[in-house]
Parts: C-alpha cells; sequence; structure tokens
C-alpha cells in the first residue's frame, strides 16, 4: 500500500499446498504451537522432497520485530543492495538475490518504507562484521512481548507476523519446548535426510532451517557483504536452527530470546539470546483473544 509513492504498509500471502494439510495447533507443555512455520507449505515433506524441494523452500525469515520477512527461500546466496545511506560508502554488489538497505540503523518510519528486505548497516573499517541492531529505536516489545518480564505473555502488537488467531511465541512457550526437547535431545527424535531434517518435540515438528546473518566476510569487500546462509541447505549443519520469541530483556537489548538445537557437533538445545539482525523462522503461538 502506497502514498505519493512511499510504501505505508505491507503484506506477505502464505500459501499452504492443497495435499490436506491444515494450519492446526500442537500442545507443548501449556502452550499450543502451530505444527508450521510461517511460509510452510506442507507437513507431508517426504512427499515434497519427491517433488524435487526442500522444507526450507517455503519458509520466511524474519529480523526481530519486523512484519513481513527479510529473507525467502530462494535468496540464501547473495544479497544486493538497493540504496546506501547518505553519507555512507556506496556498495557495489547489486546482483543479488536478497534486497538490502545498506547505512545508518533505520528508524521504524523508515523501516515501514522498505519492508521487503534486509536492513542492515556498512562500515568500510570493520572486519568481518555483524550488525547486532536493524532499526535505531531501541523498542523491546515490537511483537508485543512484556519487556523484562519473562513470565508474562504480553499482547500481540500490530508489528507481528502471525495471522488472525496466533500471534509470535512467549518466552514461556520457548521453555516449554525446550522442557520437552531437553537439552540434548535424544538422536531418534532426530530426521537428518537432506530436505526433510528436523527434530521431533513431543507431537510437534520443527524443521531445520538454520538462520541467516547479513555480514561482510572481509574487510573493504563490498562484494562479499551477503547473507550467511547457517544450516538452511536443508541437512544438518554445525549451526543451529533458531526460531523467534516475542520476548526480549529491555528495551535496548540487541539480543531477543530463541528456542535453538542443532545435530552436528553434539545434538543439543537451549533457549538463547540472538542478535536482532539476524532473519529467523517463526513458529506461532495460539492466541486465546484471536486478533
Amino acid at each position: 500500500m502506497k502514498k505519493d509513492g512511499k510504501i505505508l504498509w505491507g503484506w506477505a500471502f502464505w500459501n499452504i499446498a492443497a495435499d490436506g494439510t491444515e494450519l492446526q495447533p500442537v500442545t507443548i507443555g501449556t502452550h499450543k504451537l502451530a505444527n508450521l512455520n510461517i511460509g510452510e507449505a506442507t507437513t507431508d515433506l517426504a512427499k515434497w522432497v519427491s517433488g524435487g524441494r526442500m522444507q526450507v523452500m517455503t519458509n520466511y525469515y524474519y529480523q526481530w520485530g519486523r512484519y513481513l520477512p527479510s529473507v525467502y527461500w530462494q535468496s540464501y546466496w547473495s544479497c544486493g543492495f538497493l540504496a546506501s545511506a547518505e553519507g555512507q560508502t556506496q556498495v557495489t554488489n547489486t546482483t543479488g538475490n536478497v534486497p538490502v538497505t545498506n547505512g545508518p540503523f533505520a528508524t521504524l518510519k523508515e523501516a515501514l518504507e522498505y519492508p521487503y528486505g534486509g536492513i542492515t548497516h556498512y562500515n568500510s573499517a570493520a572486519e568481518s562484521e555483524t550488525v547486532n541492531l536493524w532499526c535505531s529505536e531501541l523498542t523491546g516489545d515490537l511483537w508485543g512481548g512484556a519487556v523484562g518480564k519473562k513470565e508474562q505473555a504480553g499482547t500481540k502488537s500490530n508489528y507481528d507476523p502471525c495471522p488472525k488467531g496466533w500471534r509470535v511465541p512467549d518466552y514461556t512457550a520457548m521453555t516449554d519446548i525446550l522442557a520437552e526437547s531437553g537439552e540434548t535431545p535424544a538422536a531418534e527424535k532426530y530426521e537428518t535426510a537432506t530436505g526433510k531434517a528436523g527434530l521431533h518435540i513431543g507431537s510437534m515438528f520443527l524443521t531445520h532451517t538454520g538462520y541467516i546473518d547479513f555480514k561482510r566476510v572481509a574487510k573493504n569487500s563490498e562484494t562479499d557483504y551477503r547473507p550467511t546462509n547457517n544450516g538452511t541447505a536443508g541437512s544438518f549443519s554445525s549451526t543451529f536452527s533458531a526460531y523467534w520469541s516475542n520476548y526480549a530483556a529491555s528495551h535496548s537489548a540487541s539480543s531477543p530470546y530463541i528456542y535453538r538445537y542443532y545435530k552436528s557437533g553434539g545434538a543439543k538445545a537451549a533457549v538463547a539470546q540472538q542478535i536482532r539482525n539476524s532473519a529467523c523462522p517463526v513458529r506461532c503461538q495460539k492466541d486465546d483473544d484471536n486478533r
């Protein structure tokens, strides 16, 4: 939606395959979570993979607190900078699949005007830089979490990307998932086949989607500044899959909380912090108020 040439708001459509898959709640502890990540097309991964596809092909990846996905499945390998802010070095790599805004950290208003790509910061003096923030306004309740109050669920916000009747899960949902999976999930709980890898947690299956950082590989290397795909090849890597919660410990916290799990390098799981600039999937939680 535009006014005077500027984007005011946007929408992301979630297409679920016509194979009988429905968005349904799965009970984990005291919480009801979705049976699919936002963007996933089906729960029948065996059939999906047999068609030459991987589960990561339809996942949406969100920078924490943003209402539209920053990265889609086809965008893992390269990014193109569409703009550099005033006073910043112009980035020369403009050929990638991921549109990225470069420059001083965006305000919320600026982010709304640029909803369809990653937001990062290019600094020619830094070496292998990963910037923790995409937004200059340090707001801890963008997704409705009760800032600094782990045990409170919060309220669904306007920036929450989940559909009506669902919301980004709260911190206690993450700890319920961890209690169900354990900090060292049993080997038989993992699916390891390429394209349909993931972890069985009670009656829920969390696909192995990895996460994506926007980082520069080498100093003064404008053409090598790109999203770094961590575990998104559809088979397990040494990095972890990360799922966002709505919870931040403070408004200025650069790292809200996630549930994460590994397979390679030792099976383990944790509720931990992840930088806001990362793009991670969201597994929605049932919203009893149906907002």
